[in-house]
C-alpha cells in the first residue's frame, strides 16, 4: 500500500486489478485524482511467434499425435478455476453429428488428471483415432503450429471462482495465429469475441459449448472449401497486432510513463520559476 500510495501512476493489467488497487489505497469511487493515477494496460502477446503465416501440422505430424479429422485445440494451463473439462463433455455431444471431430489438449495443470479421466470415457472414432488427445506442454512456437491448424481454439473460465475478470493469454495466442476462439464463461473475453467477431462465446455449460463447437466446425468447413480462411486468419491476427500485441501494449505503457515524466518536468519548471521570482524579490529588498 505504501509503494502504491506514493506512485505517480499505477499500471494495472485489467479492470479487476485496478479495482483492487483502488481498494488498497481506500480510494472512493468518485476520486478523480486516483482515477487518473490508476491506468489499465492489458497483457499482450508476441505476434512474431504467434503469426498467421507460420506452418501448420503436416499429415505426418497429425498421424503421430493421433489426429485424423478436424480438431479443436486447448493450449495452456488447465486448472480447476478454468473448468476445461466442459469441452470434453461437450465433445461427446458434438460427435453425434460430427463424428470425426477431435480435441487436442496441449499443456498441464492441476485439473489435468480430471480431464484425462473424463476423456477416457469417450469412445474412439470409426478409424480408431481417439476423441481427445492429452499431450504435455510444448514450446510456444510448436504450440502455434497446432493452433494454426485447428478449427478453433478453446478457452474457459469457470464462473464464480473469482477469475471472471481474467483475460487468458491463450486467447491472444490463438487469434495471433489466425484461429478463432471459442470461449466458455463470462467477462471481457466474451465481450471482445462478440464485439469484434473473433469467434464464439458460450455459457460454461456442456450443451451451450457443444452448440458453439458445431457452429465452429461448420464455419471451418465452409471457409476451407471457399478459400476464405486465410483472409479471416489475417483479420484475427491484425486485431491482435493493433490491440493486444507486445508492441501495442508496450506503447500504451510507455505513453503513461512519458506522461509522468512530462508532468515532473512541468513541476520542476514551476519550482525554478518560483525560485527566480523569489530571488528577484529578495534582491529588490536590498
Amino acid at each position: 500500500a505504501f509503494a502504491v500510495g506514493g506512485a505517480a501512476r499505477v499500471i494495472a493489467v485489467n479492470d479487476g486489478v485496478a479495482q483492487s488497487v483502488a481498494e488498497l489505497v481506500h480510494a472512493v469511487e468518485d476520486d478523480d485524482a486516483w482515477a487518473q493515477r490508476i491506468r489499465v494496460v492489458p497483457n499482450g502477446i508476441d505476434t512474431a511467434v504467434f503469426d498467421a503465416h507460420g506452418p501448420t501440422p503436416s499429415e505426418q505430424d497429425r498421424e503421430q499425435i493421433g489426429l485424423s479429422g478436424p480438431y479443436f485445440v486447448y493450449a495452456g494451463t488447465a486448472s480447476e478455476w478454468q473448468g476445461a473439462d466442459v469441452f470434453v463433455h461437450a465433445l461427446a455431444q458434438v460427435r453425434r453429428t460430427h463424428p470425426k471431430a477431435q480435441l487436442l489438449f496441449l499443456g498441464r495443470g492441476t485439473a489435468w488428471q480430471e480431464i484425462t479421466q473424463a476423456a477416457s470415457q469417450l469412445p474412439a472414432g470409426a478409424d480408431g483415432a481417439p476423441a481427445v488427445i492429452m499431450h504435455p506442454a510444448v514450446p510456444a512456437a510448436e504450440a502455434a503450429v497446432w493452433q494454426r491448424g485447428a478449427a478453433a481454439a478453446l478457452v474457459s473460465i469457470k464462473p464464480g471462482q473469482g477469475y471472471d475478470f481474467a483475460y487468458p493469454t491463450k486467447v491472444l495466442s490463438a487469434l495471433g495465429c489466425g484461429t478463432p476462439v471459442l470461449f466458455a464463461g463470462d467477462g471481457p473475453v466474451s465481450a471482445d469475441l462478440r464485439d469484434f467477431d473473433l469467434g464464439w462465446a458460450a455459457e460454461h455449460d456442456a450443451a451451450a459449448v457443444a452448440e458453439a463447437m458445431r457452429t465452429a466446425l461448420d464455419v471451418y468447413d465452409a471457409e476451407t472449401a471457399s478459400g476464405a480462411r486465410p483472409a479471416t486468419a489475417q483479420r484475427f491476427h491484425d486485431w491482435v497486432e493493433d490491440h493486444r500485441s507486445l508492441r501495442a501494449t508496450g506503447q500504451s505503457a510507455a505513453r503513461i510513463v512519458q506522461e509522468v515524466i512530462a508532468g515532473a518536468d512541468d513541476a520542476s519548471k514551476k519550482v525554478d520559476e518560483f525560485s527566480d521570482v523569489r530571488r528577484v524579490s529578495e534582491e529588490q529588498r536590498w
